[in-house]
């Protein structure tokens, strides 16, 4: 295994159980927190689907989640759409059909303490904070405060509707194959302020089926994102892998860090996140684990994990500043002119990515590749050689020297992201 797989292979987990979802048994109390219950008339126990039916007062099978939407959207509703199963509740707040608001799952207090350590760290505990979507009342008091800006609070807001809608359609399509099965019912009377103004519109919920389709394109239908990787055989991946990324998989891999928790530690998608590691699961390195979820007054500690590196060696300062404007946010880089005195440098530095200009005044892009793969530290290392002439001899030439591959210049930053992107899913 090449040693840039590094810095990639800890963007990832995978799961070999399948989320067991048995019957399911429609839970008066819905959740926990909300603590409120549904009995007598104000309850009718109908085995009807949505579809022909009125919302209000009924507990209905859910097997389309966009029908469900597109019911609540069509009739302007508002209120709060309470969807569950044997296993886990959540909790949708309409108002006039469109989405203000998405709360519970097996993780809502991590979820909440991830998001806000995301998007608005500074934010402080707030007092006498109703029960019913108590996050959302959060955000409301801190923003007319002045604690956080409504920005902050509709960041907060988007990831928490992102990873409800997730794990719904997760569910929904596990009931479709027989797994388990989701009921719904519609509270006419709960509302929310609306003073947060971020009303969510149905291209969200594609949104995140696109992201849904992407997990199971990956292996991870049955796979639950709210789950960790633990280290089943440690010593034996020691052996495998450099130090550096044993190291990072250590601290990564604790069975402490959901899928979701690494997908903000590592700033990749989470299918990204889910495919990296699944071949090592699969050779039994790694077992993953149900993650409980933490408690309201502990706050969960997501370490720093460094960025990929990613190195360019050109004597253009334009090149320089192209690459740097391209992949400055979501990776560090390390830019040389001088590819001869900047070879300790890269030997160092380690990166994941070397993107390495054919011609310099002393030297050419060739003789430096033939260098770099000399190097136990860089030999595996994928190099990329900018070019303006990439013809068939010269890409040949440049396979003989050892470069993954030729790129023409000047390289679009599409170009660039998708090159580093392309090596560090396959590390």
């Amino acid at each position: 295994m090449p040693d840039n797989m590094g810095l990639q292979i800890r963007l990832g987990l995978d799961i070999l159980n399948l989320c067991s979802l048995a019957k399911c048994q429609w839970l008066r109390n819905i959740t926990k927190l909300n603590k409120r219950c549904y009995t007598g008339g104000n309850r009718v126990k109908l085995r009807k689907t949505l579809e022909g039916q009125e919302m209000s007062g009924q507990e209905f099978a859910v097997t389309q989640l966009p029908a469900v939407w597109a019911k609540v959207q069509t009739q302007r509703l508002s209120g709060e759409l309470q969807l569950g199963n044997s296993r886990q509740q959540w909790s949708l707040f309409f108002l006039g059909g469109r989405l203000l608001f998405a709360t519970g799952g097996e993780h809502r207090y991590r979820r909440w303490q991830r998001l806000t350590a995301q998007f608005a760290p500074q934010l402080q505990a707030v007092q006498g904070v109703p029960e019913l979507a108590w996050e959302y009342e959060i955000l409301s008091q801190a923003v007319d405060v002045g604690q956080i800006t409504q920005e902050q609070a509709q960041q907060v807001i988007r990831g928490a509707v992102t990873e409800v809608l997730f794990g719904l359609a997760q569910a929904v399509t596990l009931a479709q194959m027989g797994v388990g099965q989701v009921r719904g019912y519609w509270d006419k009377e709960a509302r929310l302020r609306g003073e947060l103004v971020l009303l969510v519109t149905s291209e969200e919920w594609h949104r995140v089926e696109q992201l849904w389709h992407q997990w199971q394109e990956v292996g991870l239908r049955a796979t639950s994102p709210d789950m960790a990787p633990q280290f089943h055989e440690k010593r034996r991946l020691e052996q495998r892998v450099n130090a550096q990324t044993f190291l990072t998989l250590s601290r990564l891999c604790d069975g402490q860090h959901s899928f979701w928790d690494l997908a903000v530690a590592t700033g990749a998608q989470l299918p990204l996140v889910g495919r990296s590691l699944l071949a090592l699961v699969r050779e039994g390195y790694f077992r993953l684990q149900d993650l409980a979820d933490v408690s309201p007054v502990m706050p969960v500690a997501l370490e720093s994990v460094p960025k990929p590196v990613v190195a360019c060696v050109d004597d253009s300062p334009a090149c320089l500043q192209n690459v740097v404007a391209a992949l400055g946010e979501q990776f560090d880089l390390v830019t040389l002119e001088d590819p001869l005195r900047g070879l300790g440098t890269l030997i160092k530095t380690r990166p994941d990515v070397i993107f390495l200009d054919w011609l310099f005044p002393q030297v050419n892009g060739l003789e430096v590749c033939s260098l770099l793969r000399k190097s136990p530290i860089l030999k595996d290392t994928p190099i990329v050689l900018l070019t303006a002439n990439g013809g068939i001899l010269d890409r040949a030439r440049a396979r003989l020297a050892g470069a993954s591959e030729v790129m023409e210049k000047p390289a679009t930053p599409e170009q660039l992201r998708a090159a580093v992107q392309r090596y560090l899913a396959t590390a």
